[in-house]
């Protein structure tokens, strides 16, 4: 029984406080056991909280990983700075970074970064300036989500793994991730998914997507030709059909 609780508060979820560069508190949740030497920084979607992350954090924490879910400024119980503009979330970039030193200070020497929204932009940019950042992974990404733009940091963040994934009819974001997925240099797993929603909303309503992302971050998943690489050929006749319905999305904003 002693054995047991122990092992119960080991893996408990922990709320912080993370300082950001520019002087913002934020508040953050945190899982998995101390002493860690892997971990992901989980980054919510715009107009949500770290929250979202609980269940999968829980998982990675209990795989051995630490994770660290921040409360970007201005959202969840983290303050809202006076200059907060809420349209244009560039400044979050150092909330992000303040999460992966968060972890760095930790003992964590292999971080990854998965987002949601805008969080998977805020990733892909942090990412992509600290080349110790080891493996991405994108939920519902766009060209440029509230002033934070992605597709043009693909190239700096080179040959490590990025999983992105999108659902069909989330026009934006589908079409965002295969344009990222195009650009990608190095190992890489493009899902789209049918009437899953946006953003974390994803992991809720396709069953097997938390096991797919939960896989790729603990495992660096290789990917296999006859596997993600055929269901892209499909993917991409799906994409092509969303580009040419209606009106294009390509230069707008989310």
């Amino acid at each position: 029984m002693i054995a047991l609780l122990l092992a119960t508060a080991a893996f408990a979820a922990e709320d912080i406080t993370v300082p950001t560069a520019d002087g913002v508190e934020l508040h953050a949740t945190v899982h998995g056991a101390a002493g860690a030497t892997r971990g992901v920084v989980l980054v919510h979607m715009e107009g949500r909280h770290g929250g979202d992350w609980n269940f999968m954090a829980e998982r990675l924490g209990r795989s051995g990983m630490r994770t660290v879910a921040p409360d970007l400024r201005g959202h969840g119980t983290s303050p809202v700075p006076p200059a907060f503009n809420g349209e244009d979330f560039a400044p979050m970039v150092a909330d992000v970074e303040a999460a992966v030193g968060w972890l760095r200070a930790q003992g964590v020497t292999d971080i990854s970064c998965a987002g949601a929204g805008v969080g998977a932009n805020l990733c892909m940019r942090v990412a992509a300036a600290d080349p110790q950042i080891s493996n991405v992974v994108l939920l519902s990404p766009g060209l440029k989500i509230k002033g934070v733009a992605a597709l043009d940091v693909i190239e700096t963040y080179g040959s490590r793994p990025l999983l992105v994934v999108a659902s069909i009819e989330d026009r934006y974001a589908a079409i965002s991730a295969d344009k990222i997925d195009a650009r990608a240099k190095g190992e890489k797993r493009l899902e789209m998914l049918n009437k899953a929603g946006h953003g974390t909303k994803m992991l809720t309503r396709d069953t097997s997507l938390e096991s797919t992302v939960v896989e790729w971050l603990l495992a660096e998943y290789s990917v296999a030709q006859s596997g993600p690489a055929a269901s892209k050929a499909a993917v991409g006749s799906e994409v092509e059909k969303v580009k040419t319905t209606g009106k294009t999305l390509d230069s707008r904003e989310r």
